[in-house]
Order: C-alpha cells, then structure tokens, then sequence
C-alpha cells in the first residue's frame, strides 16, 4: 500500500515537554554539555538523487554510508527488505521527523497511525533526558566520495552519545547489528569535526514500546565499518 505525501494539514499531536535547556538554538559550554551545538557542514542534499555534495568543493559524493552497506547484502537479504518498502519507506522517515522536532523544540507532527511509535518514543526516559548538539547532521568524505547523515549526537549522563533510531513494524521483532553503520557515520564525524563519541547506542522504535540497545562500543562499530568499506570496495573492483 502507497502512502500519499504528508502535508502541513496533517494531524498534529502534542508530545511531552522538552526541558528547555534542549530547546535553544544555541548550546553554552558547561559540565553537562562541554561541546557547543555543532555548526552545519557545507553539505547540501540531492533528494531525489540520494546525493550529498560537498559544496567547498563542488564535489558529488558517489557513495553514502547506507547505499554502502546495501551493496555488500546478498540478494535474498535485498529481496526481503525490498518486500516490506511500502510500509517501513513511509513510516521510517515521518518518526525519524518526530524525533527531530522533539529534540530541537519545533512543534511535532505525525500521522496518527503512528501514534504506537512515536508516543513510547517520545516518552522514553533516554530521549527525555538526551540533550543534542547535533541532529540529522550531515557529512562528507570527499577523498572518498562518502556522504551520509547520523540521527542525534549529544549528551546523556554525562556521556557524548551517537545514536541511530530504527523502526520496527513489530513489539517483538529482534535488533539486528547496526555497528557498520553507525561507524560510518563515526568515520564522518571524526573527519568533518574532530569528534568520537564516548558511546554509540540504537534506539529500538516498536508499536507500544521503545528500547535503548546497550553500548555497541566506538572500537567494535569502527571495525566493523572499516571491514564493510573494504568488502565495498573489493566488489566494486570485481564488478568494474
């Protein structure tokens, strides 16, 4: 089934207060949050060619983190999530969009089917208590040809986290390993702005609930996206 494209008559629903310390565009240097609310990368976005383009440069990034990944799934893997587009291609971006209002402050819209997932979301006490300096940031590797756009970095009990928000149809569907991809966007990060995170999480957003994975460990993600980019790139002269 096709979704039509929100618009801005599309039902809005009022979320839990954000503390106002998140509320700000601008972040203050403090023992809670020692980095300032990041500036933006000169990287605009193509979308409907999926393109980052590192613009100091003009360069058109050929790769992003997640195309990347997809390239080195099997065909049956491709095939499964590929079944299932319909459903998560609509769903996946409009909480991601929720999440993003909620954390910068702006007034929060969602349909009302997803009311299952964006209110544990919301109301979960990690994402109440996180305090951003960096939402859907974008990225680039020019001396790669690598783009791509990480979901939230900021603080949580003290700790500068990065985190990625995946979507789930269902309350008891398992996580799967999100480490390549998060250390994707930890190689970006650490080559446009000098940072690497103390921890990297995944939020689990499921109908009913939502569940904050362990720490994946910024050493662990690291391999498994070098191990990933090498096996990229080894297809990619395979098939050249």
């Amino acid at each position: 089934m096709k979704h039509p494209q929100p618009e801005k008559t599309y039902a809005l629903t009022a979320a839990t207060e954000k503390p106002s310390i998140a509320a700000g565009n601008t972040w203050e240097e403090s023992e809670v949050c020692p980095l300032k609310k990041l500036k933006a990368q000169p990287i605009s976005f193509n979308e409907e060619e999926h393109r980052y383009i590192h613009e100091p440069s003009g360069k058109v990034m050929e790769n992003t983190v997640t195309s990347t990944l997809w390239a080195t799934k099997d065909q049956a893997t491709k095939d499964s999530i590929e079944s299932t587009k319909d459903e998560w291609g609509f769903r996946g971006p409009e909480i991601h969009l929720a999440l993003e209002q909620y954390l910068t402050g702006q007034e929060i819209r969602y349909w009302p089917e997803f009311s299952e997932w964006v209110k544990p979301l919301l109301e979960h006490k990690f994402v109440k208590e996180f305090q951003p300096i960096a939402t859907e940031y974008r990225l680039a590797d020019p001396e790669i040809s690598l783009g791509g756009s990480l979901d939230a970095l900021g603080y949580w009990k003290g700790k500068l986290v990065l985190f990625d928000l995946k979507t789930q149809r269902r309350k008891d569907s398992r996580p799967y390993s999100t480490d390549a991809q998060l250390g994707g966007y930890m190689h970006l990060l650490k080559k446009n702005c000098g940072i690497l995170p103390d921890q990297i999480r995944t939020l689990w957003c499921r109908p009913g609930e939502t569940k904050l994975g362990p720490n994946q460990g910024v050493l662990k993600c690291s391999d498994a996206w070098s191990d990933a980019w090498q096996k990229f790139q080894l297809e990619k002269n395979l098939n050249s």
